[in-house]
């Protein structure tokens, strides 16, 4: 369960960076170039840009969207196995106070042992 947790963290983990360092390499293909002449405006430039940073951008919110439901899924593992071995902790903490009371018990037990068999000599 533990190996399980922590592949799921590392997934998490590669997911986020790989989305960051596509975000981070596609916006440094974007310089503008020094212009040597005057050019008319081509509006169909600015389409292909603005549909560049919409791919990138669906791509980036379904990486961050898939991060978050793995995020999820290990916050109720890490739950789950956290309540596991709190229920551990009490079964131990219990038998560790019936272990302590256990020589006692032994103790009253002989003693009682040896009282039946007083008990059985005396009518005998």
């Amino acid at each position: 369960m533990l190996g399980n947790f922590r592949e799921r963290l590392q997934t998490v983990q590669q997911d986020l960076t790989t989305g960051i360092k596509t975000l981070g390499d596609r916006s440094k293909d974007v310089k503008r170039k020094p212009r040597i002449h005057e050019f008319p405006p081509q509006f169909t430039a600015g389409l292909e840009l603005l549909s560049r940073y919409e791919e990138s951008w669906v791509l980036l919110h379904r990486r961050t969207k898939d991060c978050a439901q793995n995020a999820e899924a290990l916050d109720g593992d890490a739950v789950m196995l956290s309540a596991h071995w709190e229920r551990r902790r009490t079964a131990m903490s219990q038998m560790q106070e019936q272990i302590q009371v256990l020589p006692g018990f032994i103790d009253q037990l002989e003693t009682v042992t040896g009282r039946i068999g007083n008990t059985f000599r005396r009518g005998l």
